[in-house]
């Protein structure tokens, strides 16, 4: 049975397979209000582009995947 961190790694190896850049950052310099970061992008489009920072590495991965899907219209 799939858990919910393994749904969310497999939506961003589908991204990533679709030809898109995902970086997840974690930053032990900065304040924990601000600890993860989260990158969506595509070269061959300046538009396409996502980056939040936030203190929940889950919360943000979904709004990557929410992002996407609204701008690729799945």
């Amino acid at each position: 049975m799939e858990n919910n961190s393994d749904k969310l790694l497999g939506e961003l190896d589908r991204i990533a397979k679709n030809g898109y850049v995902i970086v997840i950052k974690l930053d032990g310099e900065r304040d924990k209000s601000f600890f993860y970061t989260a990158i969506l992008s595509r070269s061959s489009d300046n538009e396409f582009f996502f980056r939040k920072d936030g203190p929940e590495l889950e919360v943000l991965i979904k709004e990557l995947i929410d992002f996407y899907n609204k701008k690729v219209k799945v």
